[in-house]
């Protein structure tokens, strides 16, 4: 304690704070530095700098890659998006070229994006055209299979769906453009028959196909996926010339008389039916032997 009327002592010179409050970080960075790595940190931001500026000047000289360009690392799309989009790209690229024309860089540009996006979804461009084809063929269902009016009944419905979607080409750009003479799709590189497109119009297909054999329309030993292919191949001889240009009553009675007749199960002549030939021996019209 201080006396009365006696100078305050200064105070001890404080302990020194590095000595009473170590940095819990470690040494000052000023006493921790590496030149190597910071070396190597500013080579990194420099390169990030130079492909940015890169990328700006290729996007610069793209028209087509300006604020509607989706497909760099920051701005892609969810797949499912990404996918339809390079799809209808392509669709267009077919339209305006020819299916055996379209090429994996047109497509890009039309899409705007990169090839290497492009590539990140489709791996050639015969994979590419067959997601066009199959997207054309969901299409073709959807209009095939809407309303039918008896659907109970094979062979009305078969003939039904058969020429509803071999007619989808007539004034359709798109399809006119894939199932032209000398295109991909009616080629043998890329069959129409192949699995994928099997598969699509099996699957749409099937509990018709099913409830029809199990009625005992269909034959019982009949195999529905090659039924499927069956009726598939012949589709892709009705869409392609000569036949895309035949009317489309005698595309329904091709279907009739040789298409569909041979899925069905021969009918059962009915007793009536059987007295009616009976009569018509009896009456001399149908020599006996």
């Amino acid at each position: 304690m201080t006396r009365p009327g006696a100078e305050a002592e200064p105070p001890d010179d404080p302990p020194s704070r590095a000595h009473n409050h170590p940095n819990p970080q470690g040494p000052c960075p000023a006493q921790d530095r590496h030149p190597a790595r910071d070396r190597h940190q500013a080579q990194d931001r420099h390169a990030a700098q130079d492909r940015h500026r890169a990328q700006d000047r290729h996007h610069a000289r793209s028209p087509r890659r300006g604020q509607g360009w989706w497909g760099s690392e920051s701005a892609l799309l969810d797949d499912a998006e990404a996918r339809r989009r390079l799809v209808a790209a392509a669709g267009r690229c077919v339209i305006r070229r020819g299916s055996s024309r379209m090429r994996i860089e047109e497509v890009a540009t039309e899409a705007g994006v990169s090839r290497s996006t492009v590539y990140r979804y489709f791996r050639s461009r015969d994979e590419l055209l067959l997601a066009v084809l199959l997207d054309r063929v969901d299409t073709a269902m959807d209009v095939a299979l809407e309303s039918l009016p008896h659907p109970y009944d094979a062979r009305v419905t078969l003939v039904e769906v058969f020429v509803r979607g071999t007619s989808l080409i007539d004034g359709d750009a798109l399809a006119e453009a894939l199932f032209a003479a000398g295109g991909r799709a009616s080629g043998d590189s890329l069959p129409l028959a192949t699995e994928p497109i099997v598969e699509a119009v099996h699957k749409r297909l099937e509990p018709l196909l099913l409830r029809w054999q199990d009625s005992g329309q269909l034959s019982a030993d009949l195999d529905l996926w090659e039924a499927v292919r069956w009726l598939i191949a012949a589709g892709g001889a009705m869409m392609a010339p000569p036949w895309s240009s035949r009317s489309l009553p005698d595309k329904r009675v091709f279907a009739e008389t040789y298409l569909i007749r041979a899925l069905l199960q021969p009918a059962t002549p009915t007793p009536d039916a059987e007295v009616s030939t009976s009569s018509r021996r009896d009456d001399g019209k149908t020599p006996s032997r």
